[in-house]
C-alpha cells in the first residue's frame, strides 16, 4: 500500500495539491540451483503484480489498474537454517522499480 501527497505548479505558477493511493497484489516465484553447495544457491526470480492507482487532485479522481513486473538473478547465501541473504541484479518496469522491494 502506498499513499503519497504531491503538488505541481501550473502555467500561472499556482501550486495544485493532490494525493495518490496505490494498493495491489504481487506474486512471485524463484528457481534455485542446489548443485554448487548447500550454502550457496544461484537463483532466477520473477515477480508480477497488479495495482489499483487512484489519483485525486483539483476535486477530480482518476483510477486505473496498472500491471508491473520484475525479473532478477543472483546468489543466495545461507547463513543458518533460518536465515539467508542474497545479492541480485535484474530489471523492473517503471512501476515495479518503485513498488517491489
Amino acid at each position: 500500500f502506498c499513499l503519497c501527497d504531491f503538488y505541481v505548479t501550473n502555467e500561472e505558477s499556482t501550486k495544485v495539491y493532490g494525493d495518490i493511493k496505490q494498493y495491489g497484489i504481487v506474486a512471485g516465484t524463484s528457481l534455485k540451483y542446489a548443485g554448487l553447495s548447500d550454502k550457496i544457491l544461484p537463483f532466477v526470480a520473477v515477480e508480477a503484480g497488479v495495482f489499483d492507482a487512484t489519483m485525486d487532485h483539483n476535486n477530480q479522481r482518476h483510477s486505473e489498474l496498472q500491471k508491473s513486473y520484475k525479473v532478477s538473478t543472483g546468489i543466495e547465501f545461507k547463513t543458518s537454517n533460518d536465515s539467508a541473504f542474497s545479492i541480485s541484479v535484474g530489471y523492473a518496469d517503471e512501476l515495479g522499480s518503485n513498488t517491489f522491494q
